[in-house]
């Protein structure tokens, strides 16, 4: 196959091919189609066939568009700025400036300068520092936390927050003797003093703590508060039903999960301070949403607590939000709620003629509840529901 006696033009190690006079192979064939030159721009050498051997650049783009006289920038579009993190000096288009673009050099400057001053609601971390404008840094705990301390910032009518540095006792369901510190205490230009509790779960131990602190408060004519993020804090647990077709059987979510779903949803809509609550009406059949509701004040008005004191916030409870906004009789209806109704919430649903109420967490008063359920208003706790769901799933599945 090969001439023993000539060796290949190009690498000068192996002989050459019979079917050639000077290469040895394909790619010392293609060497030899090949030639090298220098880049007029950046004088970076680059290597290009020698039927383009008229080009002058090496193929980069800034140095075609330096080259192509037709397609060179036009310097009056053009202005040198210094770089917002390392200082260097660079061009950028006076085009991005006046759309205030970020003015860095490269991306890697971009980055840190992100990583560097990144808001603290990016930020993934369950607990960190928060710059705050009224009270300098301070330590957060939880999203909830920190949420909290964004709120308070920016609330015009709170003249100075802190973290609060008091040790209230309590007994924990042990009966062992300990002490805890709420999380703020608020100064309002009102004058109010306000000890508050940001809870992002709600156990027996929590319930302690807030039972002691509304004592202490109570003790030393301050007010406490609680707040409870009804959009972050409840999870809808679904109940599933077993639906059998030709290619199986499938479990999904039953329709008072999703409409339970869609109340905790319009909970989060709330300004109310001390509770969100979302609460959602649907026709006999539960095959559509008729009105929904959540608490918060009249229409047109400012949408905020009245007060800050326990039991007189003042708002309009989402039970009645969600009656008053629909347009035809509710007479077989089925209401959601993410909290049981009160008493006055109760005497209104009866009379619209709600014939089923599902409820996700119990009130401070179960009055209303009662009082429901004396009047044939079938009343049913959400996680009950659940329960049953899955007992009578579990039943089907054990046939």
């Amino acid at each position: 196959m090969y001439m023993t006696n000539e060796l290949c033009t190009i690498c000068g190690l192996k002989p050459r091919r019979i079917s050639s006079t000077e290469f040895c192979g394909v790619e010392c064939f293609r060497a030899s189609r090949r030639i090298t030159k220098k880049c007029e721009i950046c004088d970076d050498v680059f290597v290009v066939l020698k039927c383009f051997s008229h080009r002058k650049t090496c193929g980069k783009s800034r140095c075609i568009s330096l080259s192509n006289p037709a397609s060179r920038k036009d310097d009056s579009k053009w202005k040198m700025i210094s770089c917002a993190l390392c200082k260097n000096e660079f061009e950028i288009r006076i085009k991005r400036l006046e759309k205030g673009e970020n003015k860095f050099c490269s991306e890697a400057c971009f980055y840190k300068f992100q990583q560097t001053i990144r808001l603290s609601f990016v930020k993934k971390e369950h607990s960190g520092d928060y710059v705050s404008n009224k009270s300098g840094v301070k330590h957060y705990e939880s999203s909830w936390e920190l949420r909290r301390m964004k709120e308070l910032d920016y609330d015009e009518s709170v003249v100075l927050w802190d973290r609060s540095k008091l040790r209230i006792p309590w007994t924990d369901a042990k009966g062992v003797e300990r002490k805890y510190n709420p999380d703020f205490e608020i100064t309002y230009k009102t004058g109010d003093k306000i000890l508050e509790e940001v809870k992002g779960y709600l156990n027996d131990d929590a319930q302690r703590k807030i039972d002691a602190g509304k004592a202490y408060a109570e003790a030393h004519g301050l007010i406490f508060r609680t707040i409870l993020s009804a959009s972050e804090l409840e999870c809808v647990e679904p109940a599933l039903e077993s639906y059998e077709n030709d290619f199986g059987v499938v479990h999904r979510p039953m329709n008072e999960s999703i409409f339970m779903s869609v109340a905790n949803s319009f909970s989060g809509r709330s300004t109310c301070l001390r509770r969100q609550v979302g609460a959602v009406v649907t026709d006999a059949d539960m095959t559509k949403i008729i009105s929904f509701g959540y608490n918060g004040s009249e229409k047109d008005g400012k949408n905020q607590c009245d007060s800050l004191s326990e039991g007189n916030c003042n708002c309009i409870h989402a039970e009645i939000n969600a009656i008053a906004k629909s347009d035809c009789s509710l007479k077989g209806t089925s209401l959601f709620t993410t909290l049981a109704p009160c008493l006055a919430c109760s005497k209104l649903i009866i009379n619209s003629g709600i014939s089923r109420v599902f409820y996700l967490n119990p009130y401070r008063s179960s009055v209303g509840v009662k009082l429901l359920r004396e009047r044939n208003v079938e009343t049913t706790s959400y996680n009950d529901f659940c329960d049953f769901a899955d007992r009578k799933m579990a039943e089907s599945l054990l046939k």
